[in-house]
């Protein structure tokens, strides 16, 4: 993730949809959540769960289309 990216969870969860698809995406989030959680770090672990919250709703708007 680059620095620029890091406030824009939308973006990521774009790329990494584009990139790994989005059951893929989910697994690399969620371990990006257990290893922010695990060191503490709660700016990171608020990032990634947006991304999260954004795979799972591109999935959903996908879904349904």
């Amino acid at each position: 993730m680059t620095a620029q990216m890091a406030n824009k969870p939308h973006q990521i969860a774009e790329q990494m949809i584009t990139e790994q698809g989005p059951d893929d995406a989910l697994s690399a989030v969620r371990a990006e959540i257990e290893a922010a959680h695990h060191d503490g770090d709660n700016y990171r672990l608020s990032i990634w769960r947006e991304v999260r919250r954004s795979i799972r709703d591109q999935a959903e708007n996908d879904a349904s289309c």
